[in-house]
């Protein structure tokens, strides 16, 4: 009997985009911090990059407008069913290790 394939899961995590503060000032968890114009650059680049995946079952995303204009045009791209917002959170740099937190979800890539 031949082996039974094994699915695999790939996980993508790819952080927000340059800002105006990017290597002046680490803002942390606060709002009001939208994409560059560099920024904005890339998350275009990311839409095109992500292309060639074939299937993309979900988009997870910060409420933080930063992270929201990031995968942006990949859920322009993709339709917006795929895109879930999350509080998804980094602990601060200076714990000493990185964990994730998500917790409730949304459709919508309308503010929270």
């Amino acid at each position: 009997m031949p082996a039974a394939k094994t699915a695999t899961t790939l996980v993508l995590l790819v952080r927000h985009g340059v800002t105006p503060t990017t290597g002046r000032v680490l803002p942390g968890r606060r709002r009001g911090l939208h994409l560059s114009d560099e920024g904005r650059r890339q998350a275009e680049a990311l839409s095109a990059r992500l292309a060639a995946v074939p299937k993309i079952a979900a988009i997870y995303s910060s409420p933080l407008e930063r992270a929201r204009e990031t995968v942006a045009p990949l859920a322009r791209v993709r339709g917006p069913t795929g895109v879930r917002l999350t509080r998804i959170v980094a602990k601060p740099a200076d714990s000493s290790a990185v964990k994730f937190a998500a917790t409730g979800t949304s459709n919508s890539m309308a503010p929270p």
